[in-house]
């Protein structure tokens, strides 16, 4: 049912296949191997995280599937917060599977480069 999207999936579900599996649960939710992830966040220059966390906020297209990828990830995981510190925000009010689902995709990322972003987006959010 999982497989043809009619249950949905959850987090401690994703978490038990990928061990019985032996892949990272990231693997299984974004189809990207961890070593793949690590390559792409090594190639992110101060400039695209820059851009990564103003398309987070003001919904900007980016150059790369990836990119795009880490913004609307980053926008789901935040939205609550981005909502509080900005009330004109426009951002899902649903979490829940949705939000578990981006946040590990983006565990993905070294702690150092999503943390990083995570901040980026935070300040911006703050300032705008």
């Amino acid at each position: 049912m999982i497989e043809r999207d009619k249950k949905d999936v959850s987090l401690h579900t994703i978490r038990a296949l990928a061990c019985a599996l032996d892949v990272s649960a990231g693997t299984l939710v974004d189809g990207r191997a961890p070593q793949d992830a690590l390559k792409v966040a090594k190639a992110l220059s101060r400039d695209a995280m820059e851009k990564i966390a103003r398309s987070v906020l003001f919904k900007g297209e980016l150059s790369g599937p990836w990119e795009q990828a880490l913004a609307d990830n980053l926008r789901i995981v935040l939205g609550p917060r981005l909502r509080a510190l900005n009330p004109g925000y426009k951002a899902s009010r649903r979490i829940g599977r949705n939000s578990e689902r981006a946040w590990l995709a983006l565990s993905a990322l070294p702690p150092s480069e999503r943390d990083s972003l995570i901040q980026r987006v935070v300040d911006h959010a703050a300032i705008a």
